[in-house]
């Protein structure tokens, strides 16, 4: 059966029985998690097990809201606590491949939390660029203030989270910033062998998303 092209979210840490009748009848795309659903990392593994197995679909996407800063789903003490997107760039003060190694480093990072609990898109890199007269929810959330270094370091973020097998989601807020120019990437998907395995995948087997710049 064909799935429908929408993502949903659910009430809680756990999946209720009227939730999962309801997605094996709607069979959606894929799922969103927020911090209503996290607790600890054995609660969400078995919660984004729940999700695909209420489609049928192991490799079914779930997302999450990983930048760090404020918008940190996952969080201490069970999840490392992360800088926003602009502490990259000031860390590494006037050395723009210092900073680009660097938001690489701490996507790659969020991309092993994510991978270990079962989720495989990340709603980053953040491609907004900063405008004084805009809201002020871009903020620190901003890897920079132009949009060459909002291009380059979110492009080091996204090749972080692809290295650790997970996909990124481009976030962006319209009306709120200054839109830049925005890098293009494309996605597949790739089957991951069994643990038990030393090269066959088998039926339990997920498949992880893997993207690379265009």
């Amino acid at each position: 059966m064909t799935s429908r092209a929408v993502i949903f979210g659910c009430s809680g840490p756990v999946l209720t029985r009227e939730e999962r009748a309801f997605f094996r009848d709607v069979r959606p795309w894929g799922f969103i998690l927020f911090a209503r659903n996290v607790e600890t990392p054995d609660q969400v593994r078995r919660l984004t097990d729940s999700l695909r197995d209420a489609i049928g679909r192991p490799e079914a996407p779930i997302l999450i809201d990983q930048e760090g800063g404020r918008v940190q789903r996952m969080r201490p003490p069970h999840w490392r606590r992360y800088p926003p997107g602009r502490a990259y760039g000031q860390i590494a003060g006037n050395d723009p491949l210092l900073a680009r190694e660097v938001a690489r480093l701490g996507a790659r990072l969020i991309a092993h939390d994510l991978a270990g609990v079962g989720i495989n898109v990340d709603c980053v890199p953040v491609l907004d660029v900063p405008d004084p007269s805009g809201h002020e929810i871009i903020g620190d959330r901003a890897y920079g203030q132009s949009p060459e270094e909002v291009i380059r370091l979110g492009r080091a973020a996204a090749e972080g989270l692809i290295a650790g097998g997970v996909c990124r989601s481009s976030s962006t807020c319209p009306a709120t910033a200054a839109p830049g120019p925005t890098p293009t990437w494309s996605c597949r998907w790739w089957r991951r062998p069994s643990r038990r395995s030393s090269g066959a995948t088998s039926p339990r087997s997920r498949r992880s998303p893997t993207c690379r710049s265009a």
